[in-house]
């Protein structure tokens, strides 16, 4: 019989010819059921027909399309809602707005290589990579749940390139951000000067600091807790001790002058606190030949690494994943020592 089980569970009719070069081909057709007596009675309705290539044509495509396939912007809304609690919200922004730019569900590979094209001219091959992944994990979900769709993004990702565009400060570009950044404080932009000082001197992402309330940082401890309610992920929800650069700069007073945020100066959008002062930072960046935010995540994991400091305490400070130390009920002040400890090997990269 020319049956075949997919890995789903639903019955295809299969059936191989060969063709006049010696090459066989096979068609497959789905039976759009999961019974195997009702896939026989199919199966032997085509045989029968077989002879009468027009009607086997006729029977095949009714079987094809007695279950039609939903729209392209169904089948994405049923993907994120099956999914989304797996993500952070701004993650689950970023996705549907790359799965809003497929123009069709099915794809053809013209469609796949324009789409791929557009990607490229205007994005980092890094980010194009996403992208393509975004929409792979898409269509291998649409696969479990529809049949007679293939994921025409399987194997896209562009091979054998290394992304290193994000670099650590070197010690005459934080010369640069320091001079910059007093002058900052001395126009009167606190806001400014402490964006740039946070995230020195923690290795905090920008929406991080952005989210940063009064009630985050325990001055008797020296603790700032990463707690916002827009963190990339779950290891993003960590403490971190001040270091005490910052409060020799006067960090306390800042606070003290704020009501709820520290970030206060600039308003949230929907999906993220860091909008704003971002689209500051890369202007105030370019005018001064400096590297991105996020270097300075670079630069703070470079100098811990450097100084010989356990990746689980790197991890610890930086929200990675494999991160071990957990803020908790018990032994909480053996762990915040032990960060504590560390985190003067944050700054060595000036001295």
């Amino acid at each position: 019989m020319h049956l075949l089980l997919s890995r789903h569970g639903i019955w295809y009719y299969r059936k191989t010819y060969l063709l006049s070069s010696g090459k066989r081909k096979e068609i497959r057709k789905s039976l759009r059921t999961r019974d195997k007596r009702e896939a026989k009675q199919l199966a032997i309705k085509i045989l029968v027909l077989s002879k009468c290539p027009d009607s086997a044509r006729k029977v095949t495509s009714q079987l094809i399309t007695q279950e039609q396939l939903p729209s392209l912007s169904v089948c994405i809304g049923n993907y994120i809602d099956a999914n989304k609690h797996l993500w952070q919200e701004r993650h689950q922004h970023r996705i549907e707005g790359v799965l809003s730019e497929i123009p069709s569900l099915i794809l053809t590979k013209a469609n796949v290589s324009t789409l791929k094209k557009k990607w490229l001219e205007g994005k980092s091959i890094a980010t194009v990579n996403k992208c393509i992944g975004y929409c792979s994990m898409f269509y291998k979900w649409v696969e479990s749940e529809y049949d007679g769709i293939e994921n025409p993004f399987n194997g896209l990702k562009i091979k054998g390139h290394i992304e290193n565009s994000r670099t650590a400060y070197t010690k005459d570009e934080l010369n640069t951000f320091y001079t910059q950044a007093s002058k900052l404080r001395d126009k009167g932009q606190e806001s400014h000067f402490w964006f740039l000082m946070i995230g020195r001197y923690t290795g905090m992402r920008a929406n991080e600091v952005c989210q940063l309330r009064v009630i985050d940082v325990d001055q008797s401890s020296n603790i700032f807790f990463v707690r916002g309610d827009m963190l990339k992920t779950k290891n993003s929800k960590r403490v971190i001790p001040v270091h005490p650069t910052l409060i020799g700069l006067g960090l306390y007073d800042f606070i003290s002058s704020r009501e709820n945020r520290l970030m206060e100066h600039w308003k949230a959008s929907k999906r993220s606190y860091a909008a704003m002062p971002t689209k500051w930072y890369s202007s105030f960046r370019k005018r001064h030949n400096l590297p991105d935010y996020h270097s300075l995540r670079h630069t703070v994991g470079n100098e811990l690494k450097s100084s010989g400091v356990p990746v689980q305490y790197c991890a610890a400070i930086l929200g990675h994943a494999n991160g071990s130390i957990t803020f908790d009920r018990y032994g909480h002040e053996v762990a915040i020592q032990k960060l504590q400890s560390v985190v003067k090997f944050i700054g060595v990269t000036e001295k």
